[in-house]
């Protein structure tokens, strides 16, 4: 699997985890990129109003920044629409890792299950 493809993928996995899961992991397997617990926090905070009902319009988008890990990113409200009856959600994510000239940029899709849930499809 190609590096980035690997990362991106690695993304998803890791934002479905409990921020606990998340503090014992080194994601994404590439030499200089990690996210701390903090920077899962941030992202699921600046993300939470995007799950709401109604939710914000498409194209909304929220940051983040840990003066800590210096980690930074923005995350975009791509669609908000019915997948299968389920609500779902697509967000894009650009993550800047501080130190790192890369932007890792990866779309995250969760639908709500009928226990309330928000799970990756």
């Amino acid at each position: 699997m190609r590096p980035r493809l690997k990362a991106l993928t690695t993304a998803l996995v890791l934002l479905t985890f409990s921020s606990a899961a998340l503090a014992q992991m080194s994601p994404f397997g590439l030499s200089g990129f990690e996210l701390k617990e903090k920077d899962i926090q941030l992202i699921t905070q600046a993300t939470a109003p995007f799950y709401a009902d109604p939710p914000p319009a498409n194209g909304t988008t929220a940051s983040w920044d840990n003066p800590e890990t210096g980690n930074r990113g923005t995350a975009t409200l791509v669609s908000a629409a019915p997948h299968q009856g389920l609500p779902c959600r697509k967000i894009q994510h650009e993550i800047h890792v501080k130190n790192v000239d890369t932007v890792f940029t990866f779309v995250n899709d969760r639908c709500q299950v009928a226990d309330g849930e928000w799970k990756a499809l």
